[in-house]
C-alpha cells in the first residue's frame, strides 16, 4: 500500500508536468492518416504524445514528457509496441482509444518478448519474439476499460530489458572501398544512441552491432591503402542477422571468379541459415559469383552493366534503381553505385530498427535516398574492349562526327563496308546498336552543355543534330530519368561549386573557365 501511495503521488506530478505540453503535434506525415484523424485517435491518451511519423495507416508516437525518455508507441495494423525504455519516475499511464479502421481484428497485440498471460476481460494479447522492448508483466498492472482499449501502469519501476541488438557482419577484403566499409560501420553503430546524445536525451541502447569480418583476422590494407583490422575471421561466424558486402575496387571486367572460394561458400551457408544478405555497389559482383543471384533481379554500379551481361547472363541486371529486392521476402537486397550505401543503410535501419530510428539517423548524417536512381549519373558511352578494327574505326569516326544529320549512313561510308555487316559487327563488339550509339553520343553532349552552358535546350538539340526537339526531349528523359531542366538543376551547381559567393565577378569568371 505504501508503494502504491508513492506511485499515485508520482503519477500526479507527471500529470501536472504534462498539462503544459499541449496537444499532439504531427511532426512528419507521409500519407495514410490525416492530421485530424490522428488527433482524434490520440485524444484519449492519458500521456500526451508527439507524433514523429505517420505512414500508411501507421503512427509512431513518442512521449513529450521530460520524465519519460525514448518511449515510443506504434499504432497500426493492430499493433502497439513499446520501443525504448520506460524511464518515468512514477506512474506511466498510457491508454489507447478507438482503433476502428486500424485494427482489423478488433483486438490489440502488444509487442513483447513473450505472450502476456493471465489477463482478464477476454481480450487477446499476443507477443512478437525479438521485438525491441517488451512489457515486464511482473512489474505492470494491466487494466481494461471500454472495448478496444487497454491501460498499462508502471508503478515506479524502470524496465531494464535491453532491446535486441542485431549482429551485422560486414565483409572486408583487400579490394574493399574503405569509405563504404567504415561509413557503414559508423552509421549502423550509431543507431539507438547518437541522436539522443545530440539532442540531450538520456543515453539509449545500441540497436545494431556491426563487426568487420575477413577470411582471416590478420590486419591488412584495403582500397587506397586504408588499414583494416578485422574483428572476426569467417570461421568464427556461423550465423548472423545481417550480412553486408560493401563496395569493391574492381575493374569493369573483373567478375571475381576463381578466387575467394571459401568466402563464397561461407556466404552461401549464412544465407541458407536465415541471414539477410545486402550488397552495395560492386559488392553485388561478389554476390553474383556465389550463385545466389542466379535467376534473380539485381543492381550494382552502372559501370558493371556489361560485366553482368557477359559474366552473369542469368542475373536480371537492372542498372536504373538504387535498391533492388532479389526475392519477395527481401532476403537479398542489392544497392547501386558508390554512395548508394547511404540508401542501403537507411533501408537496413528502417527495416530492422524502425522508420523512426531511420529518420533520426538520416537527419544526423544528412543522408537522403537517391530517389532519382542511377540513370542521371550513368555514362551512356563506354569503350568496350574488342578486336574488331572496323568497329573501332566506326567508334572513332562517330566520336568526331555524331552531330552530322545522317551520322549512321556517313559512318557506314567512312568504314567502307556494307551497312548490314557494320551494324551486325557493331552490336556484337559493343553490345549496343549503331543508332543507339549515335543517340548516346548526342545525349552525352547535351548533358555536358546543360551542365556548363546557359543555352536553352531547344538550341542544344538543334546543335547536335535533332530538328525534332520534342523527340529528343523525350529521348533524353528516357535515357537519363530526368527532364533537361531537372538535369541542369541537379548538376549545374556542382560545376559552380568552385565559385566563392562574395568574390568579384572577374574571379568567378576565371574559376568557371578553369572548369
Amino acid at each position: 500500500m505504501q508503494d502504491e501511495g508513492r506511485g499515485d503521488a508520482a503519477g500526479e506530478r507527471v500529470e501536472q508536468k504534462l498539462d503544459g505540453v499541449g496537444s499532439l503535434v504531427v511532426a512528419e506525415q507521409d500519407g495514410g492518416l490525416a492530421i485530424d484523424e490522428l488527433e482524434g485517435f490520440a485524444a484519449g491518451l492519458v500521456l500526451t504524445a508527439r507524433a514523429v511519423e505517420v505512414s500508411n495507416c501507421r503512427a509512431i508516437l513518442t512521449t513529450a514528457d521530460p520524465n519519460v525518455f525514448g518511449t515510443e508507441l506504434e499504432f497500426g495494423q493492430g499493433l502497439v509496441g513499446f520501443h525504448g525504455r520506460d524511464g518515468v519516475g512514477g506512474c506511466l499511464d498510457i491508454q489507447t482509444v478507438d482503433m476502428s479502421g486500424l485494427c482489423g481484428h478488433g483486438v490489440l497485440l502488444v509487442h513483447d518478448r513473450s505472450p502476456l498471460r493471465g489477463l482478464r476481460g477476454g481480450a487477446r494479447f499476443g507477443g512478437a519474439d525479438g521485438c525491441k522492448l517488451g512489457l515486464d508483466i511482473g512489474r505492470h498492472q494491466i487494466e481494461f476499460g471500454q472495448e478496444r482499449s487497454f491501460r498499462a501502469n508502471s508503478w515506479g519501476n524502470r524496465l531494464e530489458k535491453a532491446p535486441k541488438v542485431l549482429e551485422a557482419i560486414i565483409v572486408a577484403l583487400p579490394e574493399t572501398a574503405g569509405s563504404a566499409l567504415y561509413g557503414m560501420v559508423d552509421v549502423l553503430a550509431a543507431t539507438g544512441t547518437l541522436w539522443r546524445q545530440l539532442v540531450g536525451d538520456d543515453p539509449g541502447a545500441a540497436l545494431i552491432h556491426p563487426r568487420i569480418v575477413s577470411p582471416s583476422r590478420e590486419p591488412f590494407r584495403c582500397g587506397n591503402d586504408i588499414p583494416v583490422t578485422p574483428d572476426l575471421a569467417i570461421e568464427d561466424v556461423s550465423k548472423a542477422d545481417i550480412l553486408i558486402l560493401p563496395e569493391l575496387w574492381l575493374a569493369p571486367s573483373d567478375d571475381m571468379r576463381g578466387r575467394y572460394l571459401e568466402l563464397k561458400d561461407w556466404i552461401r551457408q549464412l544465407y541458407r541459415g536465415g541471414c539477410t544478405v545486402y550488397s552495395a555497389c560492386s559488392g553485388s559482383v561478389l554476390l553474383a559469383a556465389t550463385g545466389l543471384l542466379k535467376g534473380r533481379e539485381a543492381t550494382s554500379h552502372w559501370a558493371f552493366a556489361d560485366l553482368f551481361r557477359k559474366s552473369f547472363p542469368e542475373v536480371r541486371f537492372n542498372p536504373e534503381p538504387n535498391l533492388v529486392f532479389a526475392d519477395p521476402a527481401g532476403r537479398i537486397v542489392t544497392a547501386g553505385g558508390t554512395t548508394s550505401w547511404h540508401d542501403l543503410a537507411i533501408h537496413i535501419i528502417s527495416r530492422h530498427c524502425g522508420p523512426g530510428e531511420a529518420l533520426r539517423i538520416a537527419k544526423v548524417y544528412l543522408l537522403k535516398l537517391h530517389g532519382e536512381g542511377q540513370l542521371p549519373y550513368a555514362s551512356l558511352v563506354r569503350r568496350q574492349p574488342h578486336a574488331d578494327s572496323v568497329v573501332r574505326h566506326a567508334e572513332t569516326w562517330l566520336a568526331e562526327n555524331f552531330r552530322e544529320p545522317h551520322a549512321v549512313a556517313a559512318a557506314v561510308a567512312a568504314c567502307g563496308v556494307p551497312e548490314r555487316s557494320l551494324k551486325r559487327r557493331f552490336k556484337a563488339a559493343t553490345g549496343t546498336t549503331l543508332i543507339s550509339y549515335v543517340q548516346n553520343l548526342r545525349i552525352e553532349d547535351a548533358k555536358r552543355l546543360l551542365e556548363r552552358a546557359e543555352k536553352p535546350f531547344d538550341d542544344i538539340a538543334l546543335g547536335i543534330g535533332y530538328e525534332n526537339t520534342a523527340f529528343f526531349r523525350r529521348l533524353f528523359k528516357r535515357c537519363t530519368g530526368l527532364t533537361p531542366g531537372q538535369y541542369r538543376q541537379m548538376f549545374r551547381p556542382i560545376v559552380r561549386a568552385a565559385s566563392v559567393p562574395n568574390a568579384k565577378r572577374k574571379t568567378v569568371k576565371v574559376s568557371a573557365n578553369l572548369n
